[in-house]
């Protein structure tokens, strides 16, 4: 651990549950993780091939802390999803919010 803070996105999550990512190398790398309560939905409602998706999926999310979405984070996600000169496009905008709150980085893959 490096003392840093990231946010996971869903898509990171699902590969690391489908072991195309390294749960043990990401969970690593970082002090603190969060998730969105949007990221958590998503996870969750996502097919699980098999129980071991599953369990992989649970173990990351007992290590990291669930940021709830309010009326701020929507706001701002807002705001800069309309804004056509930000330079991170693929990002999802309510993770843009989180990552000031949190001052942390976000990983989507």
């Amino acid at each position: 651990m490096n003392g840093t803070k990231a946010i996971l996105d869903s898509n990171a999550i699902i590969f690391a549950s489908k072991e195309m990512i390294d749960v043990d190398e990401l969970l690593s790398r970082y002090d603190k993780f969060y998730a969105s309560i949007i990221t958590y939905v998503e996870v969750y409602a996502f097919d699980f091939q098999n129980s071991v998706e599953k369990d992989i999926t649970d173990e990351i999310f007992a290590n990291l802390e669930i940021i709830e979405f309010n009326q701020e984070i929507a706001d701002q996600a807002i705001i800069y999803r309309k804004n056509k000169n930000r330079k991170d496009k693929t990002s999802r905008c309510h993770h843009s919010r989180f990552r000031q709150i949190c001052q942390c980085r976000v990983i989507n893959r």
